[in-house]
């Protein structure tokens, strides 16, 4: 009776006092969490995979209409200015891109999911898979750094029978950095769904609530656990 009593006074205690349990998701799978679902500088705060599928899809999607363009030049030239921009937008400032940046996404998205595996609380299964997962998107960011340098190199041409050549090229390229970009999801996912704890949504407080110390370690920011539950960042994220 004594401990049933000691039992409800606690509860009843922190039923005032408003104390809880947290329940972490770990640091590894909060790195996941930033490729799929959230990352603190990306347009909208979206997750970088996420914008790099879409920065993909906008290159592949001017690609075909500089292609259809022929030898106008102006106008290929125009959709090959908006192939740069997804791609780069350091290298071509005004497109339909995110602003962002296919490249910067790619590289971000192949960084967390090494940090995700290089996390103390990384699971032999992250662990395991971290050098395929970095293979492909060495290649996919490769792929993009050839279409760049298709685009550029269609700047500098001034044959209408080299245009087309070219955006024929490119054509291909982009489609080929789209279509692996979406099989690099696949191949995170299928990784993921191994995972034992099993990842779950990450709440937005614990997204955004990690800090990167000097050494290059990552820990939770101290205020993480009084972040509102209805979405609200930490302060000091980095």
């Amino acid at each position: 009776m004594r401990i049933v009593l000691a039992i409800l006074s606690t509860l009843a205690a922190c039923a005032l006092t408003g104390c809880y349990t947290v329940a972490r998701p770990t640091i590894a799978h909060v790195h996941i969490g930033h490729t799929t679902a959230g990352w603190s500088d990306t347009p909208g705060k979206a997750g970088l995979l996420s914008v790099a599928e879409r920065d993909a899809d906008i290159a592949a999607e001017n690609a075909r209409k500089a292609f259809q363009a022929g030898r106008n030049s102006d106008e290929l030239k125009r959709y090959v200015g908006y192939v740069l921009h997804a791609m780069d937008p350091a290298l071509e400032s005004s497109g339909p891109g995110t602003g962002y940046g296919f490249i910067r996404a790619i590289e971000g998205t192949s960084d967390h999911v090494r940090f995700a595996a290089d996390s103390p609380d990384a699971s032999k299964n992250l662990k395991d898979s971290i050098l395929g997962l970095e293979s492909s998107a060495s290649r996919i960011r490769q792929g993009a750094k050839v279409g760049v340098a298709i685009c550029q190199e269609i700047r500098r041409t001034s044959k209408p029978e080299d245009l087309v050549s070219l955006a024929e090229e490119l054509r291909g390229q982009s489609d080929t950095v789209a279509r692996e970009t979406r099989a690099w999801r696949v191949q995170l996912q299928d990784v993921v769904a191994r995972e034992n704890p099993p990842f779950s949504t990450i709440e937005r407080r614990y997204l955004f609530g990690l800090i990167r110390l000097p050494n290059g370690l990552w820990q939770w920011h101290p205020d993480v656990d009084k972040a509102s539950n209805q979405g609200q960042g930490t302060s000091g994220y980095k």
